[in-house]
């Protein structure tokens, strides 16, 4: 009696069948993991990648083994909440030390690398970025994402239909290209770019920043303190 719109009945089932109901579990930290246990990055070797590859195959076999032991439809994801990035790193470095964990810093805030395999701060040439990601989708199928920064101006049609027959050379699942936009409330009116302030009235306390929080837009001030670093440092493409 707690849902009760999805426990209603049609046509003598409940509106919701929870056994045809996917579970995801999200792995966060990847790279972190392979850092900590290689002394290399996933840009850093080819070695690395290899590693990455089979600890997310051995997951994404688990969860296999897990659903036919259940019943339930259990998927390996990518697609972890930012929040938990930041508390699980926060955790880890409480528990084990600065020393004996590997993590991403903003300041004196940790965090975990989540919803990509490469950080999005590292400085990588797309299509290298882009062969790498393509290494993991294939197990990730409970949800996965390549994000693509693009730096301004605007990009033509065009060029991002170039780009995109380029990625569906690679066995990517799911891409997406990224524009920043701030909104000021005094122009009322929209602006591309990462400036901090208003391009016309040169506002700041009234100009809202946007850019993708993993899968959808939302303003910056409103992430998680670890992640709105990463919106400053993000690597953007002229494509």
């Amino acid at each position: 009696g707690l849902l009760p719109f999805l426990a209603q009945p049609i046509a003598k089932e409940p509106y919701l069948r929870l056994p045809n109901t996917p579970f995801h579990i999200s792995i966060v930290g990847l790279n972190e993991a392979i850092q900590i246990q290689t002394d290399t990055q996933l840009h850093e070797a080819q070695t690395a990648i290899d590693y990455g590859a089979k600890i997310v195959g051995h997951l994404a076999l688990q969860a296999k083994k897990l659903s036919w032991k259940s019943g339930f439809r259990i998927h390996l994801s990518h697609n972890c909440n930012s929040t938990a990035a930041q508390r699980f790193a926060e955790l880890d470095v409480k528990r084990f030390g600065d020393n004996n964990t590997s993590t991403n810093r903003h300041e004196v805030v940790p965090y975990y690398t989540n919803s990509v395999a490469v950080p999005l701060h590292i400085d990588i040439p797309i299509e290298e970025r882009i062969r790498i990601e393509s290494r993991f989708h294939p197990l990730l199928t409970g949800g996965h994402m390549t994000y693509i920064e693009l730096a301004e101006p605007e990009r033509s049609p065009e060029a991002l239909l170039k780009m995109s027959q380029r990625i569906c050379q690679y066995n990517i699942g799911a891409y997406t290209f990224t524009r920043s936009y701030g909104y000021c409330l005094n122009c009322q009116q929209p602006f591309g770019g990462f400036s901090k302030k208003c391009p016309e009235c040169k506002t700041v306390k009234n100009y809202v920043r946007y850019t993708r929080f993993t899968s959808h837009y939302s303003p910056i001030k409103h992430w998680p303190t670890a992640t709105q670093s990463t919106s400053n440092s993000r690597v953007r493409y002229i494509i």
